[in-house]
């Protein structure tokens, strides 16, 4: 009679856990940030057990950070396209589907642990599927495993098969549709086994996926040419080995991957869950504004290509200098948010259609995206090489202290401008030095440079001109204010004379006087608006390009 009486209890316990878990997960808050720290927190706990028991190849410990983030960027898409999963086939889970999808992290450390209990400390490595077409296709079919060199371990398949079981019974026990269920199954299944598949999906989209061996060739020649590789390296030093300059640039390759898909996969995810604040950062990011950094960029990187004809990009270098982009990009969202937050007075009178002026964002939600774009902006940049990587951080940095108090330094004439001209220096910098292959501070055209910076610094002028009434209540001292627009209207269009001078260019005088007079003419013109004065801004550098770079 004892027994049941034990089972009893025990049913009894077990139910109370259930629904204290089921409490707890109804009841936790949770933020995009708090979501990244607890992903974190159990990525470090599965890199911990894989050390031990799936050592690298080389029997040394795979913990630097190219590997770490590399790692990281690959279960943070698969836990992103999780959380989209769950929002599609349990739509009834609603805001809870990010809770879900982070607790089932958790079965990440499974491979690891069974791996250990099965073949003890330094088993056999987890490895992606590297294979042709058709082994790949076998390995579908052999969960991830056709060929015993390019396999899985026991651990990982184990693993999935008890995710698969568990999403299968999740969507089957809420819909009671099998049919459902299986293909929600099939489809979760097909991804996952995508994303473990990434470099052979490479090499048979350029043709070069014959077997195992030939995938590999593929992936080492394009680490090998690849002509941004050294940017991974600090200055004045070397790889130890070929063996490690092959695992760095793999790392870096592979991350800038899933570091795309997951930023796809976010963008859809607060598509999905939060329309009206993706709209509104949307409408909000100034493509103007960040279009012009971006382009000094470029210009960077085709000073650097027309000084060293020699260079040839391949794909993964185009990788990097997309990082490079969304680096920056996302450090100009980061400071457009900084700006909203600080000016929010200000634009309730010059600025009306700013997410804050409108209520179609708090200032929460505003600060908390800016925490995920300067987040976003220093993965990318690590991505793109150190030294763009520095640059893309002296931008960020240069830009906080010009927006955001204690320092704040835009309230301060003429010297607020000199900040804007470091900020397109370091970005003409970081695009330079993401090609040039000597990375020295002597390798910068000097006259060039400090071409860019006197240029931007006088142009930059006109920046406050719309905010002038905006400043002037607020008691905020800009040069339009102390000024006036006719004095910012010489001082911004001059800023065109000076490219001849430091281009050395005679050619340019002719569009240099032209764009001079109309930015003048449209700074003055009522009722004032930007969009012209960057019309012939526009213009004119189009103008150079076609001159100085062709």
């Amino acid at each position: 009679m004892l027994w049941p009486k034990v089972l009893k209890i025990g049913k009894s316990y077990n139910l109370r856990v259930i629904g204290n878990i089921k409490n707890h997960i109804l009841c936790m808050p949770i933020s995009p940030m708090s979501w990244l720290a607890g992903l974190l927190g159990i990525l470090f706990v599965r890199f911990f057990l894989e050390a031990i028991s799936n050592p690298s190849p080389s029997g040394y410990f795979a913990l630097d950070m190219p590997t770490l983030l590399h790692y990281g960027l690959f279960f943070l898409t698969v836990a992103l396209f999780l959380m989209i999963f769950l929002k599609i086939f349990l739509p009834f889970l609603g805001e809870h589907a990010p809770k879900i999808a982070m607790i089932a992290m958790v079965g990440i450390w499974i491979a690891p642990l069974i791996d250990l209990g099965l073949n003890g400390v330094g088993g056999s490595p987890m490895v992606y599927i590297l294979d042709s077409p058709t082994g790949v296709l076998k390995s579908f079919f052999y969960l991830f495993s056709s060929s015993p060199a390019y396999g899985t371990t026991a651990g990982l398949q184990i693993e999935i098969t008890i995710i698969l079981l568990a999403i299968f019974s999740a969507i089957y026990f809420s819909t009671k549709k099998f049919g459902r269920a299986i293909l929600a199954t099939l489809f979760f299944y097909a991804v996952l086994f995508a994303l473990c598949s990434m470099p052979s999906i490479l090499a048979i989209f350029a043709g070069e996926a014959g077997g195992p061996t030939q995938v590999i060739n593929f992936l080492q020649s394009s680490i090998y040419s690849s002509a941004t590789l050294d940017n991974h390296l600090q200055s004045g030093l070397t790889f130890a080995s070929q063996s490690k300059l092959l695992d760095t640039g793999f790392n870096f390759m592979i991350a800038r991957i899933f570091f795309f898909l997951s930023i796809a996969f976010a963008y859809l995810w607060f598509w999905k869950t939060n329309k009206r604040l993706t709209l509104a950062t949307l409408k909000n990011s100034r493509p103007e504004r960040v279009g012009n950094y971006i382009f000094i960029i470029i210009l960077g990187i085709l000073l650097a290509l027309k000084m060293f004809p020699n260079i040839s990009l391949n794909w993964n270098d185009y990788l990097s200098l997309f990082s490079l982009f969304l680096s920056l990009h996302f450090s100009a969202m980061f400071a457009i948010c900084v700006n909203d937050i600080e000016d929010v007075e200000i634009d309730k009178i010059t600025n009306t259609s700013r997410p804050l002026v409108t209520n179609s964002a708090s200032v929460g939600e505003l600060r908390s995206t800016s925490y995920l774009f300067l987040l976003a902006s220093v993965v990318a940049g690590y991505l793109s090489g150190l030294l763009p990587f520095f640059f893309i951080l002296t931008f960020t940095a240069l830009y906080y202290v010009y927006s955001a108090p204690p320092t704040k330094f835009k309230l301060i004439p003429f010297f607020s401008s000199f900040i804007i001209g470091l900020c397109f220096v370091s970005t003409f910098m970081a695009g330079f030095y993401a090609v040039y292959p000597i990375k020295l501070s002597s390798s910068l055209p000097v006259k060039l440079t400090l071409g860019i910076f006197v240029f931007f610094f006088l142009y930059s002028h006109m920046r406050d001109v719309k905010d002038i009434e905006g400043d002037r209540k607020n008691g905020i001292m800009t040069v339009p204010v102390i000024f006036g627009k006719k004095v910012v209207g010489v001082i911004s269009s001059i800023a065109f004379l000076t490219v001849p001078i430091f281009l050395n260019i005679k050619i340019l005088w002719l569009p240099a006087t032209l764009a001079t007079i109309l930015t003048y003419y449209f700074i003055n013109k009522e009722p004032y608006s930007e969009k012209p004065i960057f019309g012939v801004y526009l213009l004119f550098i189009l103008a150079i390009g076609l001159i100085y770079l062709i």
